[in-house]
């Protein structure tokens, strides 16, 4: 429930600013944050129902363990730009060098990120490949 509480809040804010103002770009950012925060949550909960007490015989188990371990980068990455589009959606000239740092940051980002190979074994535990 605590959990899903940030979620429940950037979806609610989302829908609120995409409704009102649809060609803002924090409301459809805070939307896909909610739905971020929510698969992530949910695929974690899916992966352990599925390898520890299924033996990974549900379907999409290892979706659901790839999806949590790559949407957590991603949600962090997003506030970024949800932070410099704040309040209207759009920048000014002096921010723009900002989103280019920043988009270059998170690239040389994502580049560095060790790839998750994680895959469950046949005793429903996960080990490295």
């Amino acid at each position: 429930m605590a959990v899903t509480l940030p979620g429940r809040i950037c979806g609610l804010v989302g829908a609120l600013v995409a409704r009102r103002q649809p060609r803002n770009p924090e409301g459809w950012l805070l939307l896909g944050v909610a739905v971020c925060i929510i698969v992530l949550f949910d695929s974690g909960l899916y992966a352990v129902l599925d390898y520890h007490r299924h033996q990974g015989r549900l379907p999409l188990g290892t979706t659901a363990v790839f999806l949590k371990d790559t949407l957590g980068e991603v949600f962090v990455l997003c506030f970024g730009l949800i932070i410099l589009l704040f309040p209207d959606g759009r920048l000014t000239r002096r921010w723009v060098w900002v989103l280019r740092a920043y988009l270059a940051l998170v690239t040389v980002l994502i580049m560095e990120l060790p790839p998750t190979n994680s895959a469950p074994s046949s005793d429903g535990t996960f080990r490295s490949m």
